[in-house]
């Protein structure tokens, strides 16, 4: 993304963004198309629309469901995707894979997160991130880590934090905007 900040999923009641759910219930022989259908279509025009933040895609075990929870800077800017004939094809593709839809908007009101996530032990992966891996324990080329860091000069050898937040990181030619830590 160019001039604009890498953004990531945050759920935050302080936050108001447009939230998005849709449920698509679809025959479990068509859930893994979907999800790439989804996949391919956020990553090819959906998450360049002025507003996007994330899309989050996931399939339930018994394979009759496909969940989107996305997040939007504005209802606006989601109703603007909406309507633009760019999105209307995969849109529309999508809910012909589905048996059925059904999307709501969300305001975030309260998050309550487990207070064991302060001591994840070293080696659980976290999720992705950019070009790498966002890990806690172990650290990877191309990878933010906690616990055994070391990209160029900075070295973190091991740390506990209650909250660790990056906006933009950029692996290639390293790029940090923002980094924010709360220590316990």
């Amino acid at each position: 993304m160019t001039g604009e900040a890498m953004l990531m999923s945050h759920i935050r009641s302080t936050d108001r963004l447009a939230t998005v759910i849709n449920v698509f219930t679809v025959d479990p022989s068509k859930q893994d198309q979907l999800v790439e259908l989804l996949t391919r279509a956020t990553d090819d025009t959906i998450r360049h629309f002025p507003g996007f933040i994330s899309a989050n895609f996931h399939k339930s075990v018994d394979g009759t469901r496909v969940t989107n929870y996305a997040q939007w800077r504005s209802r606006e800017d989601l109703e603007a995707m909406l309507r633009h004939p760019a999105a209307l094809p995969h849109l529309q593709e999508a809910t012909a894979l589905a048996t059925s839809t059904d999307p709501h908007v969300y305001e975030v009101i309260a998050v309550r997160e487990s207070s064991r996530l302060r001591n994840i032990p070293s080696g659980i992966a976290m999720g992705a991130a950019a070009a790498g891996a966002f890990a806690i324990g172990a650290f990877a080329v191309g990878a933010v880590a906690i616990g055994s860091l070391a990209i160029g000069a900075i070295a973190v050898k091991r740390g506990v934090v209650r909250r660790l937040s990056i906006e933009e990181v950029n692996i290639g030619r390293l790029g940090v905007r923002e980094l924010s830590v709360e220590h316990r």
